[in-house]
């Protein structure tokens, strides 16, 4: 058998090789996206069930009818996704026992009480049943997601022990094919050795003698032809800088795009809490030295809960980047503000010399706040409480400066619940925290 025809017929096993290894691991993709799926579908019927105990804890705890209404619209909205699950046999029984429990919760709603002050022992012994069905739900459901999750594991290993047999098995094959292949092979490349080897010492004179009758006729008239190229070709220098400039460039924009993502909150674009603090903790090493001052501000958005339970995600999401704005267009360029929860923000002022700067600060930063936030047709007026600590008089560390601002925000909120407003509460915070 001639060379050629040994390396197509290695082209050939190869390629059926390829071809069933990639059909074992389509397969294997397929099987694991089916299973992503069903595990999905699984997780959502868990929320549902999550979000049904929270509004029976709520019925419980407060009295609360509409969190009962609530919990009607999840056992129906349960019923839907079991009606998809039950596609899947394999897990019909359990998935029907369900369906039943959660049919029993509906009835037993039915017949709660629409005066639980009266009928305390009636609610009392529903919500016990209540809480009995949903965690017997909550249990099947759990065993229903441990089961696929096994049955996944399992299936996935036996595939993956397939496919470490089939590599095992042509791999083999092909490698011993591939020594006879190379015996033969060798002998021909003695041949080009010489040429090859002058060619290597950057001798581009060198040619090889084309032996005719050889298989390596061909390649010796390529490599002869190659060389005479080399001699012809020359390379730039000038240009190959450029091209390596050009990846550098690119590897650098790269480099900062990440680093302004991991010091950045995702969502409103100011500084992360990781970020705030290496920079803070820079800025108080600075004032320590200098003997400069500073103030800490420490936002909270009053009753932002509400305004995602009444007007959904995307509204609060809108407002927290409202807030995040309006925040950061209020300040110099030299100050900092960064997220640090999910309704909380911190400021760092550099330099304030006084408290009337304080003062002002603050003032603008509730006018700012108090405007109206507009997103699909909705119209918000939002209220903020504002705590400040000043460096240093109340602490030169960072966990004691934002200790002190959150009390002072806290004591705001209290403030403005009982006979101030927002703006009155920054304004006395100020008046506490003078420099």
């Amino acid at each position: 058998m001639t060379l050629s025809k040994r390396l197509k017929l290695s082209v050939v096993i190869s390629g059926l090789l390829l071809f069933l290894l990639m059909g074992v691991l389509l397969y294997l993709v397929g099987m694991d996206v089916r299973g992503y799926r069903h595990s999905y579908s699984y997780q959502q019927a868990q929320v549902t069930l999550s979000r049904m105990s929270g509004e029976l804890w709520q019925l419980n705890r407060y009295e609360d009818l509409q969190a009962l209404d609530k919990a009607r619209e999840l056992t129906q909205l349960l019923d839907e996704q079991i009606g998809f699950l039950e596609k899947d046999a394999q897990y019909n029984p359990l998935l029907s026992h369900i369906k039943k429990t959660n049919q029993n919760l509906k009835l037993l709603m039915q017949l709660y009480p629409s005066d639980p002050r009266e009928n305390v022992e009636t609610a009392a012994m529903l919500n016990a049943r209540f809480n009995t069905l949903l965690l017997t739900m909550q249990d099947e459901m759990g065993e229903i997601r441990h089961r696929l999750v096994e049955e996944q594991f399992y299936s996935k290993q036996y595939l993956l022990l397939l496919i470490a047999v089939m590599l095992f098995l042509s791999m083999s094959a092909v490698i011993l094919f591939n020594l006879r292949t190379m015996s033969v092979f060798k002998r021909g490349m003695l041949s080009l050795e010489t040429g090859i080897k002058d060619l290597a010492r950057g001798n581009l004179e060198t040619r090889v003698c084309e032996d005719s009758g050889s298989e390596f006729t061909e390649l010796s008239k390529h490599f002869n032809w190659m060389t005479q190229e080399l001699q012809q070709i020359t390379v730039s220098r000038d240009k190959l800088q450029d091209e390596v400039n050009k990846r550098t460039e690119v590897l650098q924009l790269q480099k900062d795009k990440l680093k302004y993502e991991a010091e950045h909150d995702s969502l409103t674009r100011v500084y992360s809490r990781y970020a705030f603090h290496r920079l803070l903790e820079q800025s108080l090493k600075r004032l320590a030295r200098t003997n400069g001052t500073g103030a800490l501000l420490f936002i909270d958005i009053d009753k932002f809960k509400p305004i995602n339970d009444n007007y959904g995600h995307s509204i609060g999401d809108h407002v927290l980047i409202t807030v995040a704005q309006r925040i950061s267009h209020t300040l110099r360029e030299s100050d900092m503000v960064a997220r640090i929860g999910g309704d909380e923000f911190i400021v760092w002022l550099e330099p304030i010399e006084h408290a009337l700067q304080l003062e002002v600060v603050i003032k603008k930063l509730l006018d700012k706040l108090h405007l109206d936030i507009h997103f699909a047709n909705v119209h918000l007026l939002i209220d903020v409480s504002i705590g400040a600590a000043c460096y240093p008089q109340d602490g030169t560390g960072i966990e004691e400066l934002i200790n002190v601002a959150d009390r002072n925000m806290y004591a705001c909120k209290r403030g403005d619940r009982d006979t101030k407003s927002a703006r009155q509460g920054a304004e006395n915070l100020a008046d506490k925290g003078r420099v």
